[in-house]
């Protein structure tokens, strides 16, 4: 009877032992795994709390002219990509016949000849189409063509209104366009931009954007023209009178990348306003249009070629 006693005391016992030791293990192993758990999340909190990397963006280009202009345009909105002096109102040379050829467009018969004579060095005759005219004037910046489109403005003229002379006519219809666009800070003297004096064409690189966006959206094709590297007018008998080169040399310029892509431009010089340039092309993979304004360069091609390079990469 005692044995049986201690027999049953050493089983009781055995099965305490068995059981402390099999509630360690558990215990280990929950731990174990809960601890693990706990790495696990602080490595998951560790690296969500990472901020992404962000794309980088080449630095803006080092440019010495006066006003410099990036903007983007996309189905009536924009973006300025770069930006300096923007509304500073300065002299725009020759840039100022976008206009001239914005009032040609819209209120002349592109197909009527010109009836003029006498006027110096001029390229034309009476049965040259105004067509030609305009055309001359937007690839090569010809001075006398613009002139010339001026002083055949008779068509402005009221009934019964007394007649005033043509070219101051038809630089009142310049500013009047501008007034209309909501352009506050253009004037025009002229319809060549030639200085005159101390006083001149002017306007804010803002500005000019804004007057090639109209242009864009209302009359590309001078812009379309802008583009053509040698004009060409023709004689009554059909054979080459005149070549007109384009003053852009970017339109011949075939190692820039995004020369294809290019809508249009015009360029400006005079000892007042400096080297002037207005670029517009494409977006790159996308919608809209990038215009480029260049004031007051000392080197307008090349200020130009970095513009766009970073227009390009950061629109």
């Amino acid at each position: 009877m005692k044995r049986k006693k201690q027999n049953k005391r050493i089983i009781i016992t055995g099965g305490v032992v068995v059981f402390f030791f099999i509630s360690l293990l558990l215990f280990y192993f929950l731990f174990k795994n809960d601890e693990e758990l706990v790495e696990k999340e602080s490595e998951v909190v560790i690296k969500t709390n990472v901020p992404e990397k962000e794309e980088e963006k080449e630095e803006e280009p080092l440019i010495d002219a006066e006003a410099v202009l990036s903007v983007y345009y996309n189905d009536g909105n924009k973006k300025v990509l770069y930006s300096k002096n923007e509304d500073e109102v300065l002299p725009i040379a020759s840039i100022s016949k976008l206009m001239t050829a914005l009032i040609v467009f819209e209120n002349y018969n592109l197909d009527e000849e010109v009836d003029v004579l006498g006027v110096s060095s001029f390229k034309g005759w009476r049965e040259t189409k105004i067509k030609s005219v305009v055309s001359q004037m937007i690839v090569e910046s010809n001075n006398v063509s613009a002139f010339v489109l001026a002083i055949i403005s008779d068509r402005f003229l009221k009934k019964d209104e007394e007649k005033i002379d043509s070219f101051q006519l038809f630089v009142k219809e310049m500013n009047k366009k501008a007034e209309k666009i909501g352009l506050e800070n253009t004037f025009f003297i002229n319809p060549s931009g030639l200085d005159d004096g101390s006083n001149y064409n002017k306007s804010t690189a803002t500005e000019l954007a804004e007057l090639s966006n109209y242009i864009l959206e209302n009359q590309k094709e001078i812009f379309d023209i802008s583009k053509i590297p040698t004009y060409y007018t023709y004689s009554p008998d059909g054979t080459i009178y005149y070549k007109s080169f384009n003053t852009n040399f970017l339109v011949y310029n075939s190692e820039e990348n995004w020369q294809e892509e290019m809508i249009g431009g015009k360029t400006g010089t005079t000892n007042m306003a400096g080297q002037c340039l207005l670029i517009v092309f494409k977006k790159p993979e996308g919608e809209g249009y990038i215009i480029n304004v260049i004031l007051g360069s000392q080197d307008r091609f090349e200020d130009m070629n970095k513009l766009i390079n970073y227009a390009r990469s950061n629109s």
